[in-house]
């Protein structure tokens, strides 16, 4: 049985610049169908090395220090599933 899958993404984005502060975004990948999480699915910015892995809820976070730009896609990958990017906007003390 063919199925044809899409991620979908809830976010929640907290992005603070201070000398002291991460930078740090967080979210929640769930099935857009069942509104499950899928735990295990493989997130990283686009074109470099730097990611993580959704955990049992599907919560994951990635931290953003060493990146310098306005904005980055996200890549979210799952067996099962078709790869989905999404691009995120970087601003001071803002949540989305």
């Amino acid at each position: 049985m063919n199925k044809h899958f899409y991620l979908f993404i809830w976010f929640l984005v907290l992005v603070v610049y201070s000398s002291n502060a991460q930078t740090t975004i967080c979210g929640v990948v769930t099935d857009i169908e069942t509104k499950q999480a899928l735990k295990g699915t493989n997130i990283w910015i686009e074109n470099t090395v730097i990611g993580t892995t959704s955990d049992m809820n599907g919560n994951f976070c990635i931290n953003l220090d060493k990146i310098e730009k306005d904005s980055i896609i996200l890549v979210f990958s799952q067996l099962s599933y078709k790869p989905k990017r999404l691009q995120i906007y970087a601003s001071k003390n803002k949540k989305i």
